[in-house]
């Protein structure tokens, strides 16, 4: 695939991600199953922005021409460059509208899609039958990433938090985001923006072939989400 003007070959994702995860993921791609969190944020009530450690401003991004994924590849191994590479071949794909802040240093330090109904078509022709359709009202933040170097600083809540209100001031009525619920600093910071858990949905992929199905939250999930934000009960 193309990141940033330079190709990534087998022997790059071999040696990024690893054999054993490379052969896992692999696996992956026939016989799947996995769960998220669906995470709901009624925009009416957001709380004040929490502010980050340094100071970023979200804006947005033409997608195809974002660089900011190349420097990261050479920084991190394993899962984490595949989740990289995800999100890379998201501006491979013109998926919009991504929203990225650099740090202080000019340095990127947090992205995010922030997806409306009128481009989510965009995000389904890239990963077919992984999401449900958005209502005219509603909003998906998805591919959220903190780089490295701005890990800790808590830039995810308040860039997160940013796009809830861009969103709210361009008409959206609720936000959707989705968690691993194994992710518990995510479903944290998710939380700390105002995102309730709402749903769980589940992704299946057979022989390739995709499809989600949503669901509403078993004993688990809620489990999950309760380890999750319980220091803020």
């Amino acid at each position: 695939m193309q990141v940033a003007g330079y190709r990534i070959g087998m022997i790059d994702l071999f040696r990024g991600v690893g054999p054993r995860v490379l052969s896992h993921k692999t696996m992956e791609q026939i016989w799947w199953r996995r769960q998220f969190l669906g995470l709901r944020c009624d925009l009416s009530l957001l709380p004040p922005l929490r502010p980050a450690k340094v100071e970023i401003r979200m804006q947005p991004r033409e997608s195809s021409k974002y660089e900011g994924f190349a420097r990261e590849l050479e920084r991190v191994k394993g899962g984490e460059y595949l989740e990289v590479l995800l999100r890379a071949a998201m501006c491979q794909a013109a998926v919009e509208t991504l929203y990225a802040a650099d740090g202080p240093d000019g340095a990127p330090a947090y992205v995010q899609w922030l997806i409306s109904a009128e481009n989510q078509h965009l995000l389904h022709a890239q990963q077919p039958g992984r999401y449900p359709n958005l209502a005219s009202d509603a909003v998906l933040l998805e591919g959220a990433y903190t780089f490295v170097q701005y890990r800790r600083t808590g830039v995810m809540a308040n860039g997160m938090g940013q796009l809830l209100y861009i969103a709210r001031e361009r008409g959206g009525k609720v936000a959707f985001t989705y968690v691993a619920p194994d992710n518990l600093a995510s479903l944290r910071g998710c939380a700390a923006v105002g995102f309730l858990a709402d749903h769980l949905r589940t992704n299946v992929r057979r022989m390739g072939v995709r499809s989600s199905r949503v669901g509403a939250m078993d004993s688990a999930a809620s489990a999950a989400w309760d380890l999750a934000t319980s220091s803020r009960k």
